[in-house]
């Protein structure tokens, strides 16, 4: 079909009998076909969408709506950028994703958050769809393999885990899996500070199933350490079906968990790594609670050889269960990190030995949410109680950060936790950073890192 021709049936079938305004983006269409370079806007009709995510390629609509499905296979590059959107795929359930990543976070690939297949906790491209004549007929993709990303069902990388030990300590589970020393060189090949292991088993169906976990470090070959507490509720259970799996294993030999190579790390808005990106840094901050101290254990790590100083603000509902004590109090990490903890429990919140000076430090900042000059956006929720998200921002404002003259111009911010303090913690930084600095968005675009 000629370009001309194809271009008046999409002004045709578009723009009704009108021209198309000069510059128009065209609705996406069969004309896609002969334009794949060309953008387009999703037929909201076809594929619900709202806002900027309506905009999409040609090439993106072609393989995701109009070619044949037994013809294709989603790339992993595609399944990691979110840049396919299967023509018989739902939005997931609330229930079927961590609240971490649910639509406020992650709203590809068309605004309404992550796509899977309609009744079902299931990504919309599978690997094993490929043998699943109905998933296809029915415009489900698959996924081509390897592919080690989250959701993916491929198992071209797994690594087998031998061996399991357990510390307890509270509610956590201090967790260390071993593995061939050869495979844990292969896991750790694109290791950076906030990487993420996908734990992964087979359920009573043979369907891979899968929970991430921040790395803690990679401090001794052949083990791999991460930091477990009890399943959040609410979720479906195969969306919780490996955590359990892990809580429950027996520390011992191990056959049915399976571990794949390391991915992802602290980023920032920029879409770079923490440690491509510390350039006019001074000092950082890391914001943290519950098991997402794995993930600060890896940063302090990471961040030692910089000579830069660290000041962690952690949330924890007991003192004495705050995880990897005998690290935090070595000689070498006490030198760089002012330990600020924020205990939330109820019962006395004394820790033993040097973590009583952290301890006194989140009582200052809780009493210094008392003063006038504290924004309402930083007070606590609950009396007598102070969040971690609050606390750094308080602590630029009127704490240790203060008494130095940081601001966010000169200091990294990584969060490491629960999904409130990814929520909230950017929030209050540009709050707190209102009275300090007019392109605080830009800072926090810049200088705030996640690794999810």
């Amino acid at each position: 079909m000629k370009a001309s021709i194809v271009l008046a049936l999409a002004v045709a079938q578009d723009c009704g009998l009108e021209q198309c305004p000069s510059g128009a983006i065209l609705t996406c269409g069969i004309w896609c076909q002969q334009a794949l370079s060309e953008d387009c806007l999703m037929n909201a009709t076809l594929m619900p969408c709202q806002g900027s995510y309506c905009k999409t390629t040609c090439q993106r609509w072609y393989r995701s709506m109009t070619a044949d499905l037994r013809t294709i296979r989603v790339t992993c590059q595609e399944f990691a950028d979110f840049a396919f959107f299967s023509k018989g795929a739902a939005v997931c359930a609330e229930e079927c994703l961590l609240p971490e990543i649910r639509a406020e976070r992650y709203p590809s690939p068309t605004g309404y958050g992550l796509l899977c297949r309609p009744g079902s906790c299931d990504a919309s491209s599978q690997a094993r769809y490929a043998q699943d004549p109905v998933a296809i007929e029915k415009g489900l993709a698959a996924l081509e393999c390897p592919c080690n990303w989250f959701g993916s069902d491929c198992k071209d990388d797994w690594v087998q885990v031998r061996h399991v030990r357990k510390q307890w300590l509270g509610d956590f589970q201090l967790t260390f899996f071993s593995v061939d020393k050869g495979d844990w060189k292969k896991i750790m090949k694109d290791y950076r500070p906030g990487s993420i292991l996908r734990v992964q088993h087979l359920d009573q169906n043979g369907i891979p199933r899968e929970q991430p976990y921040a790395l803690a470090g990679k401090d001794e070959e052949g083990i791999l350490k991460v930091l477990t507490g009890p399943p959040p509720e609410g979720l479906h259970e195969v969306v919780v079906e490996v955590a359990h799996a892990v809580r429950q294993h027996t520390p011992g030999p191990c056959t049915t968990l399976f571990v794949n190579p390391a991915i992802a790390g602290f980023f920032n808005g920029r879409y770079e790594y923490l440690l491509d990106a510390l350039g006019s840094v001074k000092q950082v901050a890391i914001v943290s609670s519950g098991v997402g101290f794995s993930g600060v254990k890896a940063a302090i790590s990471g961040l030692l050889p910089t000579g830069l100083q660290m000041h962690i603000f952690y949330g924890v509902r007991n003192a004495k269960d705050v995880p990897y004590q005998d690290f935090l109090t070595s000689p070498l990490v006490e030198e760089k990190v002012k330990l600020t903890l924020l205990v939330s429990g109820q019962g006395p919140t004394s820790a033993a030995g040097n973590l009583q000076n952290a301890v006194d430090r989140g009582q200052m900042l809780l009493a210094a949410k008392a003063s006038s000059a504290v924004p309402i956006a930083l007070q606590p929720h609950v009396s007598g109680k102070i969040y971690a998200q609050q606390a750094v921002a308080l602590d630029f404002l009127a704490g240790g950060l203060a008494r130095i003259g940081a601001s966010l111009s000169d200091t990294a911010v990584i969060i490491c936790g629960r999904y409130e303090l990814l929520r909230d913690t950017p929030t209050l930084l540009e709050a707190a950073c209102k009275l300090r600095s007019a392109s605080c968005k830009a800072l926090i675009q810049a200088h705030v890192f996640t690794n999810i």
